[in-house]
């Protein structure tokens, strides 16, 4: 993209990386592209601006490189500053469903050192779903914190008595404290219960 912007514009640096940004995203560039867009967001923060445009720009090259925290971080940012943009909030679905993705996937170590990260995100923004909590259920049991794990588990079947996936893992762990009749009764109710868990599918993000 040239660089149209006015040379006695106070912005023109900002604006004209800006631009490098979107145009490295467009070229397939996305390592290139998030390294320029953290740059420019320290660059904005240094000279003392919020941008709502800054962090979605930021949140999209982040997402592309598969750094869900940075994505998920400056999303939420952008949102905040700027609540009724739709692309923003297309870009905060998008990166919601990545983070859940991330946690349901059936490939993911019990033990993960990032799930109580991703999954305090998304439980302080009110978008932790079954899948979510079970996820972490597994990692507080594979920490050696089965008693964690419990009250999680029975959180969620209490919310949720149709999530047979939730029902299964407290069979296990109702078996590993050696509480049969929470195993027992969990796993009738595993048989009994369709199951809730979600398959989620990557979602192309919006542009402006």
């Amino acid at each position: 993209m040239p660089d149209d912007f006015r040379g006695d514009d106070p912005w023109r640096r900002q604006l004209h990386d800006l631009s490098r940004v979107r145009d490295l995203v467009d070229e397939g560039e996305f390592a290139k592209a998030c390294e320029a867009a953290l740059k420019l967001r320290g660059a904005c923060a240094a000279a003392g601006i919020r941008s709502g445009y800054v962090a979605y720009n930021v949140a999209i090259a982040c997402d592309l490189v598969n750094d869900l925290e940075a994505a998920f971080e400056n999303i939420r940012e952008a949102v905040a500053l700027d609540p009724v943009s739709l692309p923003f909030r297309r870009s905060y679905a998008v990166i919601v469903e990545r983070l859940r993705s991330a946690l349901a996937d059936p490939g993911r170590a019990a033990d993960d050192p990032s799930t109580p990260r991703l999954y305090r995100m998304l439980a302080e923004a009110d978008e932790a779903t079954n899948t979510c909590h079970l996820a972490m259920a597994r990692y507080q049991r594979a920490a050696g914190r089965p008693e964690q794990a419990r009250r999680l588990l029975e959180a969620v079947v209490v919310l949720s008595p149709a999530f047979a996936d939730g029902w299964r893992e407290l069979a296990v762990l109702g078996r590993e404290l050696g509480d049969a009749d929470l195993a027992r009764r969990a796993e009738t109710e595993a048989g009994v219960a369709p199951s809730a868990a979600r398959v989620f599918a990557p979602v192309p993000h919006a542009r402006a």
